[in-house]
């Protein structure tokens, strides 16, 4: 046996220790939970945005501008307060609010009150 072998065997062990780690199973599920929603606001947003209100230019112009204002907007402030925060709670709770806000254009669209206002807010 080489230490190629030595170091794949090893690599494999770690990596089944890994999925038996429940704060690195709690990590990993909610980091691609986030991922998830992350994509449906990059793709989702702008093809209901098109499709579903038929949004002009102008408008689709308008979410995606938006969609980086709260990082321009809030990225000094909120990194100031979070270098004094704990990260966990914070972390938690906005993917929770992120859930929540992204979960109310589904359910705007199947009572057929969606309107690109509401896109805009999310």
């Amino acid at each position: 046996m080489d230490g190629r072998e030595t170091l794949v065997q090893g690599m494999s062990e770690d990596r089944r220790g890994l999925l038996r780690d429940p704060e690195f199973l709690k990590f990993w599920g909610g980091q691609s939970i986030s991922l998830l929603g992350s994509q449906f606001t990059l793709l989702a947003l702008p093809i209901a945005a098109a499709v579903t209100l038929r949004a002009t230019p102008a408008e689709m112009g308008v979410l995606t501008a938006l969609a980086f204002a709260p990082g321009l907007l809030l990225s000094m402030v909120a990194g100031v307060w979070l270098d004094r925060a704990r990260r966990r709670p914070v972390l938690v709770v906005t993917q929770i609010a992120s859930a929540v806000v992204l979960g109310t254009v589904p359910l705007a669209a199947a009572a057929h009150v969606l309107s690109i206002w509401q896109l805009y807010a999310v």
